[in-house]
This record gives structure tokens, sequence and C-alpha cells, in this order.
């Protein structure tokens, strides 16, 4: 379990079916993440996401992937003088992994890292690190939850430190490829299934149509799962309550952005009339 402090309340988080929570435990938060069906009395959220199945035959797994995706992990084996380097436990790499991450967010406007969870999930043996090195420039890092048959992508970052589209291709065939070698090393060690973090259900901007489409380059099958939240004290009721609030917020501000007000308009004088305002599509 990872135990990590949220807004004055503890929270003790548990990662998909097979990771049993510790009944002894004091938190105020059980987080209960992928897990294939709502937990009763929680505060639930459903999740797509797409599972690829690690088969032990490596040119099997290969045959899963799409044309496109096989012959950007080709091109990179053959010329990008690519190297890996897994680290299971990542404790003492984890500031330059956040570094590395946080300056990616900050491109692409998210949110950066959380430091002290990553630091607790590392504490608790459930965070690994994969990156993807040409020389001595890292191009690539991953991060996973690991632990169990299923390892989950958390987080994926990667520098596009100038606008050259030849380094920007480069960058795309050392991300598919490190997946693949993550995939192999993954069912070297016991794993059967690799999650791909989740995929969007809403497809209305051009970026999240293009990591969908990247996503499903590899062939997973898509999988309905579900995060919930459990209150165990009277600490966690309040944090679960202003976490609601919060959400609701969120969704009605997202809603009236949403919303164009329509022209107000004017009053024509007398035998002059004007041609009515249309209606947009989402008055």
């Amino acid at each position: 379990m990872i135990y990590f402090r949220s807004r004055g309340a503890v929270f003790g988080e548990c990662w998909f079916d097979d990771d049993s929570p510790n009944a002894s435990s004091h938190v105020d938060v059980l987080a209960l993440r992928q897990v294939s069906s709502p937990v009763p009395a929680s505060h639930c959220t459903p999740i797509l996401t797409l599972v690829s199945e690690l088969t032990p035959n490596a040119d099997e797994l290969l045959a899963g992937f799409d044309r496109n995706c096989r012959r950007n992990i080709s091109q990179a084996d053959r010329r990008d003088g690519l190297s890996m380097e897994f680290t299971g436990r990542p404790g003492a790499q984890i500031g330059a992994f956040r570094d590395f991450y946080n300056e990616f967010a900050k491109q692409k406007n998210l949110r950066p890292a959380d430091g002290a969870w990553l630091q607790a999930a590392c504490d608790a043996d459930r965070f690994a690190i994969a990156t993807v090195w040409q020389g001595r420039e890292p191009l690539v890092r991953h991060g996973y939850i690991t632990g169990g048959k299923t390892i989950l992508l958390h987080c994926s970052a990667s520098l596009f430190r100038n606008g050259d589209q030849e380094h920007r291709a480069l960058i795309a065939r050392a991300n598919r490829w490190l997946h693949w070698r993550s995939m192999l090393y993954f069912v070297e060690h016991g794993a059967t299934h690799y999650d791909w973090g989740g995929v969007f259900e809403d497809e209305s901007t051009p970026e999240r149509v293009g990591i969908n489409r990247f996503k499903r380059e590899f062939g997973g099958q898509p999988v309905r799962r579900f995060d919930c939240l459990v209150a165990r004290s009277a600490r966690g009721h309040l944090r679960l309550g202003l976490k609601r609030l919060g959400d609701g917020w969120r969704y009605f501000g997202a809603r009236a952005a949403t919303v164009r007000l329509r022209p107000s308009r004017a009053v024509a004088p007398a035998k002059a009339a004007l041609p009515e305002t249309p209606r947009s599509a989402d008055a």
C-alpha cells in the first residue's frame, strides 16, 4: 500500500484487484485504483483504459502492434543508437525524474508531478522508471506502477528542445522503442498485462486524438475500470466531501466556459428593422 498525505488527510492507495488493503492500517481515505467494479459507499470514478496482454513470445507481442509502430521500433533499433535504463527502486533518481517530467509538463501546460506521492510510491516499492538514452541525453522517461501481474504506465515525459522535425521524429521513435523494451523487461519479470494508464473518452481536441491514436498502435484492448475512494474516518469523510464539492464547481465551471453569450439585440428605429442575429450552435 502507498501511504501519502493530501490536504490534511492520510491516504492508503492500492492498485488493481489483487492488491488487498491492510485492514489494520490507520488511514483517513482508502484509494482503490483501477479496480474492475465499483466499490459500495465510495466516491467512484469510471475510467476507460487500454490493456495489452504481455505474451512470452516477443515476435507475437510485436506482431500485435500496428505497421507504423513496428516500423518506428525497427528504425530506432537500426539507426538511432538507443539504450534503455530501468530502475526498479528509483529512490535516488526520483528527483531527476520529477524535474524531467516537470519541464515536460511546463511545455505542455500540464500539472507538475506530485513529489510527495512519487516519494511515497518509491518508499512502498511500487514505482519504477524506464529511460531511453541517446549517448548521454535522456530522450524519454516512463514512470510505472509495479508490484503485481499488471504494470501500469503512470506517466510519460519527453522533451522537444527545439522545433526541428528530425528531432521530433527521433523522440517519437524512441518513445515507441522504450514501450517495447519495457514490455520485454516486464515479461521477463513475470508481468502478464500492460495497462496504458487510461485513454480519453472525449476526443474533442487534436492532442487527445493524437494521444489515443498513439496508445492504440500497440494493440491494447479497451477495458473499463474504476477509481474508488472510501472514507475510513471523520477526517476522511470531510476530505471526500470537499472533493465532491470541488469536482462539482469544476464541472459547472467547465460547462459555463463553453456557453457563448448571445449578443444583445439592438432596438431598431421605426421602419428600419435589423436582421436577427443568428444563434450560435451552443448558445
